[in-house]
């Protein structure tokens, strides 16, 4: 289901990056999807919904020797199926890789550091920007590959506020296979 999809490594930004796709889902006229890592006490599909998600997929938690990168194959399975106009990951430096990484095996063009996202109706697209040259000059670009993918730092946009009363579905993906990479260690 074309849309808009999010996906960061905690819920702060999250929150941040639900707020820019509930705009451009509003423009393009498609729902907006959340992933979520499984909490038992946190009770974070109903979180993402209340900011603005119609729709959360929720990823079963790591073991603790499993590195956040576990996820890759499940987002790419997620995005092949559900096929998202646009796929919005969180800028961190986990993120940039996880982002890279499902960009190149979904055959797809990837726009890091994005600090603007604007929907042109006239040409159906969607116009990026980012900073260069140490932040002296705004570069402006069009992604021509499906799904359009950019990465977000945190703290780039607030974070929307909660409307209370929103439902949405929430569906459970099944558990990523386990990484040849084993976490020793987590500072």
């Amino acid at each position: 289901m074309p849309g808009i999809w999010v996906f960061a490594e905690n819920r702060e930004q999250t929150l941040e990056l639900l707020n820019v796709g509930q705009g451009l889902a509003q423009e393009i006229g498609g729902p907006l999807t959340a992933f979520a890592i499984a909490e038992p006490e946190a009770d974070l599909a109903q979180i993402y919904i209340d900011h603005g998600a119609d729709e959360v997929l929720l990823l079963p938690p790591l073991p603790q020797d499993q590195p956040r990168e576990t996820y890759i194959p499940s987002l790419v399975e997620a995005a092949r199926q559900g096929d998202p106009e646009i796929f919005l990951l969180g800028g961190t430096l986990s993120g940039n890789e996880m982002a890279a990484r499902v960009a190149a095996q979904l055959k797809t063009g990837l726009v890091s550091g994005c600090t603007a996202l604007k929907y042109e109706p006239a040409e159906r697209s969607i116009i990026l920007e980012r900073l260069i040259y140490g932040g002296a000059a705004a570069q402006t670009l069009v992604c021509k590959t499906r799904p359009i993918m950019a990465t977000i730092a945190p703290r780039t946009f607030a974070p929307g506020a909660p409307q209370t009363g929103r439902t949405g579905l929430v569906r459970e993906l099944p558990a990523p296979p386990a990484s040849l990479v084993k976490v020793i260690s987590r500072s």
